[in-house]
């Protein structure tokens, strides 16, 4: 199950679930997966001022702990089924 299906609200600044952990701290986004994901390959993503995806920031691999580095631009992240090209997780700043 996506964290899309259980209707999560984007969320401004930081989000603490059971499946993952996401905070801007600067110019960074740090990410802790607490439980993968059911698609093999989520990719993360900027968000712009429209909410568009934008720089591909990088992919999460399993369980752990992930820091992104973003540009002052951004305003949040997404991550994405890099197969199925759904939305699996968006934070707004």
């Amino acid at each position: 199950m996506a964290l899309k299906d259980l209707n999560f609200p984007s969320t401004s600044g930081s989000v603490n679930t059971e499946q993952l952990t996401a905070a801007l701290k600067s110019n960074v986004v740090q990410i802790e997966l607490k439980q993968p994901f059911q698609s093999p390959s989520p990719l993360v993503y900027e968000l712009d001022a429209q909410g568009y995806s934008g720089r591909l920031l990088g992919q999460l691999r399993g369980t752990g702990k992930y820091e992104f580095s973003i540009s002052e631009s951004t305003k949040g992240v997404v991550v994405i089924d890099g197969i199925r090209k759904e939305e699996l997780f968006k934070i707004v700043f």
